[in-house]
């Protein structure tokens, strides 16, 4: 267990986070996220489906980080939960830290990649 820092500091259970930089590979928003927010993103994950984690052993997702999040998205929830046609964003949720002994708890993204 380790101390915890809502990013932004000011947010509710009502907002989220909008992005809205177009098709962005997983290290892209990766990237952002960390010169924005100053957060290193470890998990990405919408609804009940995993897009990267960084936990799991041997480095299994790291070929995923190159690649864009809509085509992940498709790789791993496609057939269960494909892209509403004409939907333009996915909502994701992180699992993020400031440093080695903070968390950092955000609120949903909503990743607009058209």
């Amino acid at each position: 267990m380790c101390a915890t820092k809502t990013v932004p500091g000011d947010f509710t259970i009502f907002d989220k986070i909008t992005i809205n930089e177009g098709s962005l590979t997983i290290q892209g928003l990766f990237d952002y996220l960390q010169e924005k927010y100053k957060v290193e993103v470890s998990l990405l994950s919408t609804g009940k489906f995993s897009l990267y984690n960084a936990y799991l052993p041997g480095g299994k997702n790291k070929d995923r980080l190159p690649k864009k999040i809509e085509d992940v998205y498709d790789q791993v929830c496609g057939k269960e939960a494909p892209i509403v046609t004409g939907r333009k964003y996915i909502e994701l949720q992180l699992g993020a830290a400031i440093d080695d002994e903070t968390d950092a708890q955000m609120p949903p993204i909503k990743y607009i990649f058209k």
